[in-house]
């Protein structure tokens, strides 16, 4: 059976897509679909400086959980045609070499689906998948 690894990039507890990620967990749990759900991507996650960075524990947690799932769904919300820096900085985080892995290796071939609710008329939110698409690609990610 799948293992499914929830990020949540809202900003903050009660932002659509935190609610939504909950929800599906919930639903995925009820299913007996075993999940694992991250949120809250812009406190204890220290901006990446350099890969030599002493490691967040949230960060430590999240790639216990992430090593064992196959497949990985996102909820990002929209800014300004794009996605959220602490998304890309969680990202880059765990998509570093560490333990004997090699860089992306979290993230070779898995499957991500990528989830958004926009408060506007979220015309910026087919832009905003196009790049938040072509950066998971970039780490070897399969998007769909």
């Amino acid at each position: 059976m799948s293992k499914i690894f929830i990020l949540s990039a809202g900003t903050s507890p009660d932002s659509y897509n935190n609610q939504l990620a909950k929800y599906l967990s919930n639903y995925f749990e009820n299913k007996g679909i075993e999940n694992f759900l991250f949120d809250n991507l812009y406190s204890d996650i220290p901006f990446l400086l350099d890969s030599y960075d002493d490691v967040p524990d949230k960060i430590s947690e999240m790639r216990k959980f992430l090593e064992i799932s196959d497949k990985i769904i996102i909820f990002s919300p929209v800014y300004n045609g794009g996605f959220l820096a602490h998304l890309k900085n969680t990202l880059d985080w765990l998509s570093l070499a560490y333990d004997g892995n090699s860089y992306s290796a979290l993230f070779k071939e898995k499957k991500v689906a990528v989830v958004t609710n926009v408060k506007g008329t979220g015309g910026n939110a087919q832009k905003a998948f196009e790049i938040l698409s072509l950066q998971l690609s970039n780490y070897k990610l399969l998007v769909f």
